[in-house]
């Protein structure tokens, strides 16, 4: 049966050939949905060559850390990142990444997302 417009298409990142930080990013999320961390941590980090500081993809970065096992390395990426999203000039969206961040760390460090601390 043919898919509808309205239906997703699943990608498949082994068929992706990136050229830029955002495209690199793109097939890491891809990677990463399928558990695939190690492919993925190296197109995070690829997407992090141009601007060390990118926010999301140190975000994304940290996420793929956590899953992969590797909580310490994942909290040090989660501060680069929380840092790096106080010059997201949307401060809505800045707070939203920080936000999540914070639970992401407090979770790794306590168990527990306490966002109120």
């Amino acid at each position: 049966m043919a898919k509808s417009a309205s239906q997703p298409v699943a990608l498949n990142p082994d068929t992706l050939t990136p050229a830029t930080p955002a495209e690199f990013l793109t097939r890491g999320w891809l990677y990463y949905a399928r558990g695939n961390y190690k492919a993925a941590e190296e197109d995070f980090r690829k997407a992090l060559e141009t601007n060390a500081n990118d926010p999301e993809a140190l975000y994304a970065l940290g996420l793929n850390l956590l899953a992969a096992g590797r909580s310490q390395e994942a909290v040090e990426i989660f501060e680069k990142a929380s840092n790096a999203a106080g010059a997201i000039d949307d401060h809505v969206r800045a707070s939203m990444i920080q936000r999540l961040i914070k639970g992401h760390i407090n979770r790794i460090r306590t168990g527990n997302w306490n966002l109120d601390r």
